[in-house]
């Protein structure tokens, strides 16, 4: 059976209200009027020697899927059932309109306006070009002599690597060098930044280098087991130490960024979080927020979990909220992020609004599935089953894919077979607990399809099946 088109069945808008989690968890509405019937007697059934025969459930063809989700209608388009191909991501540009993007033909991103008519596609075009094996090009002007790199949000700067020669480790294994360079965009000069960086050659699960939002700062790390991290000052042109050992270079240790500031967050010798303010030269210890700890999109709130049974006992899962100003805790809730949002493939579950932040959190055992908050209140409800949460930016409410059944399928694009599970699409009113199906039958493995608001807040993608790697 194609599980196709299924925009054309999944327009589903039931009303009912979530699971509480507690006995102060937001107002119950007026409970419709249920009809009665009277129950008659059921006859015995007759014996019979006739053995049921199982009939195994039919296999689902499954194609890379994405709907793009209308909330004033819940109108579903879908705008990719491909076959062949599955789109790496589904997002809403600067203007709010959908971009596809695939890997095929050299990052090819597919554009659709707000009502999902195709718009073309269009080739993704970085800001630095290859031109030759040694001369690139970036901003209409060429470069002799380099690779394409890591180019800041100014574009005043640009981060390279050079090869060096492999560093013998032992008689038999030896692993590859190369020294870090910053060319200065605006004058072609260049910057030995670190020679001998160390890699491992081709392991997973490290982090490469990221631009301070303003393009004054960059971290780089090398990229082999309990390596060096280092981050350069573009105005002084310094490079210092930034982290080493004890898996400091592991992507679950990887810096961050405040969204719009000079203020970066990473993790101490302790197991702590540091905060450095860079344009003040201040550090600010912080001792009660251990890592790994992340700031909100707004940059107000930093939230730290609790996801093992060094701080807190095992059976106990908890998110702490800290002022991102000041350190201090704002907060405590129980529940933790989805473990995902570790490797960059969860959203941010905080949300800051004008009476505090809301939030959406898994992991308690009595929940079974995503615990909400509203702005102000210690104690949420329950979306049984639900996972993946996704904030709208405007605070007001939560979209997350609730686990159905198992089935089994075939992915068409990679001709595989297996088990994967139903979910609904469900929008939560975060202030009244209510929730709306909005689409059914999405399918996916052990990671929730993927959901994504526009800026607005009136429009979601999703995509499915979702997977991640690092």
């Amino acid at each position: 059976m194609r599980l196709a088109h299924l925009g054309s069945f999944a327009f589903v808008a039931t009303l009912t209200l979530a699971a509480a989690c507690t006995s102060d968890a937001p107002p119950s509405p007026t409970s419709e009027p249920t009809s009665s019937a009277t129950v008659l007697p059921t006859p015995s059934p007759t014996p019979s020697s006739t053995l049921t025969t199982y009939v195994p459930p039919e296999t689902l063809d499954v194609l890379a899927t994405v709907w793009l989700i209308d909330l004033a209608d819940d109108g579903i388009i879908t705008l990719a059932e491909d076959a062949e191909d599955y789109p790496s991501s589904a997002t809403f540009n600067l203007a709010g309109f959908p971009v596809l993007e695939y890997w095929r033909g050299g990052r090819t991103q597919q554009l659709f306006d707000v009502d999902g008519a195709p718009l073309g596609a269009v080739i993704a075009r970085r800001v630095c070009q290859q031109l030759d094996d040694d001369t690139v090009r970036i901003g209409g002007r060429n470069y002799e002599g380099i690779g394409c790199g890591l180019v800041s949000p100014d574009q005043w700067w640009m981060l390279y690597s050079v090869d060096s020669g492999p560093l013998a480790v032992t008689d038999a294994y030896e692993v590859p060098l190369w020294d870090q360079w910053l060319i200065d965009l605006r004058t072609d000069k260049r910057t030995l930044l670190h020679p001998g960086m160390r890699h491992c050659g081709g392991c997973d699960g490290r982090f490469g280098p990221v631009w301070s939002p303003t393009g004054r700062y960059v971290y780089f790390a090398e990229l082999i087991q309990d390596g060096s991290v280092f981050l350069t000052d573009t105005t002084t042109l310094e490079t210092h130490l930034l982290g080493s050992g004890a898996s400091a270079t592991d992507m679950k240790y990887q810096p961050v960024w405040a969204p719009t500031s000079n203020r970066l967050l990473h993790p101490a010798e302790d197991g702590s979080s540091l905060l450095e303010d860079l344009e003040t030269n201040r550090t600010l210890k912080l001792p009660d927020i251990p890592w790994p700890a992340w700031f909100d999109a707004s940059g107000r709130y930093i939230y730290a979990p609790a996801y093992e049974g060094e701080r807190l006992p095992s059976s106990t899962r908890e998110t702490s909220v800290f002022d991102a100003a000041t350190g201090q805790l704002v907060a405590t809730r129980e529940g933790v992020p989805s473990s995902g949002r570790v490797y960059g493939s969860g959203g941010d579950p905080i949300a800051a609004t004008a009476n505090g932040f809301v939030a959406a959190l898994e992991g308690v055992v009595d929940c079974g599935g995503t615990i909400i908050y509203p702005a102000g209140a210690s104690e949420g409800f329950c979306i049984k089953g639900g996972f993946g949460a996704a904030i709208s930016p405007d605070g007001s409410r939560v979209a997350l894919a609730v686990r159905g059944e198992r089935v089994p399928t075939h992915f068409v694009p990679s001709d595989s077979d297996g088990m994967l599970q139903l979910h609904d699409i469900v929008i939560v009113n975060i202030s009244t607990g209510l929730t709306r199906t909005v689409a059914t039958q999405a399918v996916s493995g052990g990671w929730p399809p993927q959901i994504e608001w526009d800026a607005s807040s009136t429009q979601i993608l999703v995509r499915w099946p979702a997977w991640f790697g690092v």
